[in-house]
Parts: C-alpha cells; structure tokens; sequence
C-alpha cells in the first residue's frame, strides 16, 4: 500500500520535464486517487488541481472531465 506514489511521481516529473502535459495530467489524476485512497485529501486536491492546470494549459478536455467533480469531493469544506 502506498507504492503508486513512489512510482508515479517520478514519472510525473519526466512527463513535466518532456513537455508532455496530456500524460502529466493522467499521472496527476492517478496521484488524486491514490491519495484519497490513503486518506490523504490536501495530496489528492493538490494533485486534482495540476491536473486541471495542465488540462487547461494543454486544452486537453479529456483532462479536465473529471477535475471539477473531484475537487467538489476533496475540496476544502
């Protein structure tokens, strides 16, 4: 439990640092679930806003489908 992070933030940061912004945000939402999961919701809100970052910035609108319904669930009460 809890291996994902130590495997996907690694390639979070080769996805940044190789311009790819559609597959940085897969991995950050990835990152939000996994997260949730271990209970850690400031992590997975962290990481569900990057993710919508990085849709916006790309214009990838597959990236941003489900940001907003993620943040409404992790979000700051």
């Amino acid at each position: 439990i809890g291996m994902g992070r130590e495997v996907l933030e690694p390639a979070f940061a080769l996805a940044i640092r190789a311009r790819q912004p559609e597959l940085a945000a897969e991995i950050a939402g990835t990152l939000a679930n996994e997260a949730y999961w271990l209970g850690d919701l400031i992590a997975s809100e962290r990481f569900a806003r990057t993710r919508r970052q990085l849709g916006v910035e790309s214009g990838d609108p597959y990236a941003l489908r489900h940001t907003l319904p993620w943040l409404a669930i992790v979000g700051p009460r």
